[in-house]
């Protein structure tokens, strides 16, 4: 089963560092799925949640966790209650938006690595990516992904350059002072990237900023 030979794609070295690969089940990796859910990298504090390493997040997917969850779900991040961040309630919305359950859509993060942002990652990001890739090509290969959703520019940039979406399809603006951009561009074999405004910090719930429209026609085709 996929989800159970996924780990052995994952660089030893990678295996003491704070973060984390599984967002989904094994339910959710167990079935063709139109879409893959993808951030840049863990959030949190790697000093903090030092014990939270990517070894142990593959134990337990592999030993203990429930084949049916999800982390945008069934979890409690910063604060607020389990669920109850901007990032979890904006996923469950696009989810709903798509009319599937976020328990049964495969969703991980670009690079397995935690840090509190982006730009405090140690090393060679571009080598992280490179090591990182094998588990999600034999996602989309195994599982059929025609539509990877990408949180924020970084991830949307970095996958559309690895699968060769260069193809632009369409575009929303946000109706606001802001003016945040998401796009959709597609590959020479048919797959599409969507790079959507971070769900961390957007606001997809409001009529003005939703971009997941601009996914409605992809699910149809």
């Amino acid at each position: 089963m996929l989800y159970d030979q996924l780990h052995a794609l994952v660089p030893r070295y990678l295996y003491e560092a704070s973060g984390k690969i599984f967002y989904s089940g094994r339910s959710a990796f167990a079935a063709n799925s139109k879409f893959y859910l993808l951030g840049f990298n863990p959030g949190g504090d790697p000093i903090e949640q030092k014990d939270d390493t990517i070894g142990k997040n593959i134990r337990y997917a592999l030993d203990g966790r429930e084949e049916n969850w999800s982390a945008y779900v069934d979890e409690r991040w910063t604060s607020q209650e389990i669920g109850e961040s901007l990032m979890q309630r904006n996923v469950r919305y696009l989810c709903k938006k798509l009319g599937v359950d976020p328990k049964q859509v495969p969703a991980s993060n670009l690079i397995f690595e935690r840090t509190r942002r982006e730009s405090f990652l140690i090393g060679d990001r571009k080598q992280l990516i490179k090591d990182c890739w094998p588990v999600h090509q034999a996602v989309i290969d195994n599982l059929m992904v025609r539509i990877l959703i990408c949180f924020g520019k970084s991830t949307g940039d970095h996958v559309r350059k690895v699968i060769g979406a260069n193809e632009l399809i369409d575009t929303f603006i946000e109706k606001n002072d802001r003016r945040w951009p998401s796009h959709v561009h597609k590959s020479s074999d048919g797959k599409f990237v969507v790079t959507l405004t971070h769900p961390g910090v957007a606001y997809w719930t409001v009529t003005a900023s939703d971009p997941t429209r601009m996914i409605g026609g992809l699910v149809k085709s």
